[in-house]
């Protein structure tokens, strides 16, 4: 059954959003008022370079987006971990870390975002 799962770091700056509704499973996180340098838009006209996606296997991607995944969802205090389905999270207070299912993922936060 289609599930929509959204939950958010205690200050609130990082936000995120598990779905398989459209099929797939996809994670996104978005991160407030980044100050690290954000990639180029690469044809972007929306807001970039302040949020990651990925899938159940792959590595994660910039999303270009027009809403946000901030401000919703429960808290997932520091130094707790959430799993569903394909996806691991970890809030760290340096950020969050998200894997999924094939080992790849992405650490966020405001002054640093690292993909692999």
């Amino acid at each position: 059954s289609a599930t929509l799962i959204q939950f958010r770091s205690p200050t609130g700056k990082i936000g995120c959003v598990a779905t398989n509704m459209d099929g797939p499973y996809n994670l996104r996180c978005d991160v407030q008022s980044p100050t690290f340098t954000p990639p180029a838009r690469g044809g972007c006209d929306l807001d970039n370079g302040d949020s990651f996606s990925m899938s159940a296997k792959g590595r994660p991607v910039w999303t270009c987006h027009g809403d946000t995944a901030l401000g919703a969802g429960r808290v997932l205090g520091y130094g707790r971990t959430w799993s569903w389905g394909p996806f691991t999270c970890t809030m760290r207070t340096s950020g969050i870390r998200c894997i999924n299912r094939s080992g790849n993922g992405f650490t966020l936060s405001q002054q640093r975002a690292r993909r692999w």
